[in-house]
């Protein structure tokens, strides 16, 4: 009976030795894996990557020569600066941008900004810079790589300057009087270039400080006009009424009397009005519009008025109390 047990224990052993060896040889046949829980319902997705990122095209724009000068006290015009615009498509609002400049020694970083929900940068570049091209660049930004454009020349030419060192090329009243670094035009007074020096299409710029509580403007008109009052001859004006800004425009009709069109500045950032400091405000003339800016901002455009050729300048306050109005300087491009 004790042979038959251990019999069938030797029996037993066998099978389970037999068992253990066709396991080994299946392993051995599978690479020697082992057996794993299948987990395919709980698996993590695994991260693709995108091998062609998406691409911004950018188009930049000298938008304006040096018309940005905001401060209390005259100034170098030198040290102004101009506004290039980049318009990017499609818009990644927040993307940091960088603005290249062509000098001497080529590119060379000149102002850095972000895009706004437009797609929109504004870069204010130093004259100083001596640029004559630029181009945007950018590292990349969420899905899309980085960014370089194509170079864009610098358009703008000066033609006419005058930082008022001396009252030469210009007529003058006796409400008019040279200071230190700029002209005082008295309520009353006026300030008329004896020439024409802005030309169809130009871009004029003036730095001034408005005479607070008074109203004065800064006008283009053809020679011999009389303008210390806007709206009595074909003129472009930008005129402060009680430190309100706004833009007129006088024309001729083909078969008809005198017509006038106006524009507002609303929405522009300013302290305690447009007589607290200097301010530059520009008048861009082109073949399609007359476009109005302070401080390199936009505020106001026309078609009317386009047939207004070669203008003088004209700077007055109309009569009553008041401190004067300052004219720091006069600056005109072409592009």
């Amino acid at each position: 009976m004790a042979r038959k047990s251990i019999l069938m224990l030797l029996v037993s052993a066998c099978l389970v030795a037999a068992s253990s060896l066709f396991l080994l040889v299946d392993s051995l046949r599978d690479g020697g894996a082992k057996p794993t829980a299948d987990h395919s319902s709980a698996s993590t997705p695994t991260p693709t990557t995108n091998s062609s990122a998406s691409k911004q095209h950018a188009e930049v724009e000298v938008s304006l020569p040096p018309v940005v000068q905001v401060g209390a006290k005259p100034a170098v015009a030198d040290e102004a600066s101009a506004v290039v615009l980049a318009r990017l498509d499609p818009p990644a609002p927040g993307r940091e941008l960088q603005l290249e400049g062509r000098g001497p020694h080529g590119w060379a970083a000149v102002a850095d900004g972000v895009q706004d929900s437009a797609g929109t940068v504004r870069f204010l570049v130093s004259q100083a810079d001596q640029s004559t091209a630029f181009r945007v660049t950018g590292d990349p930004f969420g899905d899309f790589g980085a960014l370089k454009s194509k170079r864009v020349d610098n358009p703008w030419k000066l033609t006419f300057a005058d930082d008022f060192d001396a009252l030469l090329g210009w007529a003058t009243d006796p409400g008019t009087e040279l200071l230190s670094g700029a002209v005082a035009i008295s309520p009353g007074g006026s300030l008329v270039s004896l020439t024409t020096p802005v030309p169809n299409p130009s871009l004029m710029a003036a730095r001034v400080q408005f005479a607070p509580g008074a109203t004065c403007s800064v006008v283009l008109a053809p020679a011999g006009s009389k303008v210390a009052g806007v709206a009595k001859s074909m003129s472009i004006a930008h005129v402060a009424r009680r430190d309100r800004l706004r833009a007129e425009v006088s024309y001729w009709l083909p078969k008809g009397p005198l017509a006038s069109w106006r524009g507002v500045a609303q929405g522009l950032a300013t302290d305690n009005g447009w007589s607290n400091g200097f301010h530059v405000l520009s008048v861009e003339r082109t073949d399609k519009a007359i476009v109005f800016s302070i401080d390199g901002q936009e505020f106001s455009h026309t078609s009317q008025g386009l047939g207004i050729s070669s203008a003088a300048i004209s700077l007055s306050c109309e009569p009553g109390p008041g401190a004067p109005m300052l004219v720091d300087w006069v600056r005109v491009w072409q592009s």
